[in-house]
């Protein structure tokens, strides 16, 4: 089986995960036809399966209220674990390493994606935050928050 999305006479772009259906051209506003979906050019296209809208929601808001929520309890655990020292070197580097990644992050990830598939970027993302969480919890021990009765204020 294979979906086939006509666009122009000479554009067809195929995919095996879904039966065979027919669409009329879309209209588009400058008067040329691009091609939609899944480009031929790609091979993990013809057996990777489509993403469900439900699905597709369901991160959507995962990611859109998991990111902001832990991104403040980043900020504020980092500042807590400084205590009254400056901060505004620390915090900097904290934050430029996030931009870092935000900037460079999605380039790595659309090159897993175009030669590889979804599957190996999600899974290079995955293994990223693993790391992240195996190497959070060898430094546990020492994320230690500032006290005063601990007599650390001389660092």
């Amino acid at each position: 089986m294979s979906y086939l999305i006509h666009s122009s006479p000479s554009t067809d772009i195929e995919n095996n995960t879904m039966p065979t259906i027919r669409l009329p051209p879309t209209p588009a506003s400058n008067s040329s036809l691009e091609p939609t979906g899944c480009p031929p050019t790609q091979s993990w296209c013809m057996y990777t399966p489509v993403i469900h809208l439900a699905q597709y929601i369901t991160t959507d808001i995962l990611i859109g209220v998991g990111y902001p929520t832990c991104n403040v309890m980043s900020y504020t655990l980092y500042s807590k674990i400084l205590g009254p020292k400056p901060q505004g070197v620390y915090m900097g580097w904290l934050t430029a390493s996030g931009s870092g990644a935000r900037t460079l992050g999605p380039v790595f990830v659309s090159h897993f994606y175009t030669h590889l598939g979804p599957r190996w970027a999600f899974s290079v993302v995955c293994g990223i935050v693993l790391g992240a969480i195996i190497l959070l919890s060898a430094m546990y021990k020492r994320l230690i928050t500032f006290s005063v009765h601990q007599g650390r204020m001389g660092e």
